[in-house]
């Protein structure tokens, strides 16, 4: 069975290209969900709305009520990263597979059985590759970010709520 490059390399953009238009679809702004202890020991899970001058907005999970919590009755904040250990090892996947299987049909004809052998060979191996790199890099990308608040007055927390501000519902909120 003789494969078509023309044909080969065109599946292998569409696959390729596939994952990306996902990822196009139109989505409303969310904040970033938050997982708030308080100095009392009571602990809040929730989605950031705004970050205000001493506080901060959160909408709670469990109950779907806004909360305003103030800067000096925080412990730690904790900003929960989504895992895209998934979507990276896809990815990698996809990219490594199509390199292999390409460099695989394009190696010397003569040292190898066949070129279609040797372009699955190259994908197997370069796809797998790939993938592990795509978790690995997904893993080092997907840690939570830890803030400790307690004792620390708003002036001294500049750079941990611009962050804040960014991951939140409402970027701008006065």
């Amino acid at each position: 069975m003789r494969l078509n490059i023309k044909k080969f390399v065109s599946l292998l953009l569409i696959f390729s290209l596939m994952p990306l238009s996902w990822s196009l679809a139109a989505k409303e702004r969310r904040g970033a969900e938050l997982i708030i202890q308080r100095i009392e020991g009571i602990q809040l899970r929730g989605e950031l709305i705004a970050v205000k001058r001493n506080s901060l907005l959160l909408m709670e999970y469990e109950s779907a009520a806004t909360q305003d919590i103030p800067l000096d009755e925080i412990d730690v904040i904790r900003v929960v990263k989504e895992s895209k250990a998934g979507k990276w090892t896809f990815y990698g996947l996809i990219l490594g597979g199509g390199i292999g299987a390409l460099s695989g049909y394009t190696a010397d004809p003569d040292a190898l059985p066949s070129r279609e052998v040797s372009a699955v060979i190259g994908a197997v191996v370069f796809g797998l590759s790939g993938a592990l790199l795509g978790k690995f890099v997904s893993e080092a990308a997907g840690k939570d970010v830890i803030f400790r608040v307690r004792g620390r007055p708003a002036s001294r927390m500049v750079s941990e709520l611009e962050y804040l501000r960014k991951n939140a519902r409402i970027t701008d909120y006065r």
